[in-house]
């Protein structure tokens, strides 16, 4: 294992501790506007079955959702360069048409997870270009 991917887990592990401590603000947040002065503290609820569970797995896994699997397989019909423009095009054949601001988000998403390589930023009307790694 080299070091430029010891940074990579680094990384992904500091994102989803981010996620995590969001994700117990709220609860936190919740606790305390549910709980009233003068009464006595409900029990706590029963805890959740795994399949309620699945989406906030998936957040923690870095995965985006519908956007980030249709950008996804817009990718694999790109050729191996690509632009938002042409994710754009690629999302619109698919049948499951995204806006610019969309994809874009996604791609810097899948970009700092290594899923993709930014090749140029974006500089002024000079589109970003990204690689398939």
């Amino acid at each position: 294992m080299e070091i430029v991917d010891i940074i990579k887990i680094r990384d992904r592990l500091k994102s989803e501790l981010e996620i995590t401590e969001k994700f117990l603000e709220i609860a936190r947040r919740q606790l305390q506007g549910n709980e009233a002065p003068n009464e006595s503290k409900p029990s706590p609820p029963p805890a959740p079955s795994q399949r309620n569970l699945d989406h906030i797995i998936m957040a923690t896994n870095g995965d985006y959702g519908s956007i980030g699997k249709t950008v996804v397989d817009a990718i694999k019909v790109c050729p191996i360069e690509f632009t938002v423009r042409n994710i754009f095009e690629a999302a619109s054949e698919l049948k499951r048409p995204l806006s610019k601001l969309q994809i874009s988000t996604a791609l810097a998403r899948l970009s700092r997870q290594g899923k993709i390589e930014t090749v140029t930023q974006k500089k002024g009307k000079s589109p970003a270009i990204y690689r398939r790694t």
